[in-house]
């Protein structure tokens, strides 16, 4: 790693410049379970390969790990909203929620979901609203059934 006036690249062991220093700060290749790096970049993350390309451009307040929501999903934030990537750096579910729970807790493959105006609703692994999100409150009934509570 390389510093150049305060920005950080990478250079290989001849020398070469192999990521021009152009970010905040690098993190160690393979954090965050992704086998990239976590890079900053005008105060928003996102993840470089292993040859320096941007593989998640530096858009995102913050980015979790990889398999703490869903196996092959990490949560990412803008502008106070949350969404996913997946492990190819794609946007799966854009940040538009509030809140997310981490799927498979209340039932398999939905994951709870709250909006700004405080509504809850469900998701499933496509991002696809398999509840709308609509409902003043979700509660579990029991296991494997969900009971909606919705009021006006």
């Amino acid at each position: 790693m390389v510093e150049l006036n305060g920005l950080f690249g990478f250079v290989d062991k001849s020398g070469k410049i192999v990521v021009e220093p152009k970010y905040e700060s690098i993190g160690v290749y393979g954090a965050n379970n992704s086998g990239w790096a976590l890079v900053k970049k005008d105060g928003k993350l996102g993840f470089i390969d292993e040859d320096g390309k941007e593989v998640v451009p530096p858009t995102f307040i913050k980015i979790g790990n990889f398999g703490e929501y869903s196996k092959e999903w990490a949560v990412v934030e803008e502008q106070g909203l949350k969404g996913f990537i997946n492990r190819q750096g794609g946007l799966v579910i854009p940040p538009k929620y509030a809140e997310v729970e981490k799927f498979d807790i209340i039932r398999k493959n939905w994951a709870m979901v709250k909006s700004r105006s405080e509504k809850f609703g469900f998701i499933d692994k496509t991002g696809k609203e398999i509840i709308p999100v609509t409902y003043d409150s979700i509660e579990i009934f029991r296991k494997n059934k969900t009971n909606i509570v919705a009021t006006e």
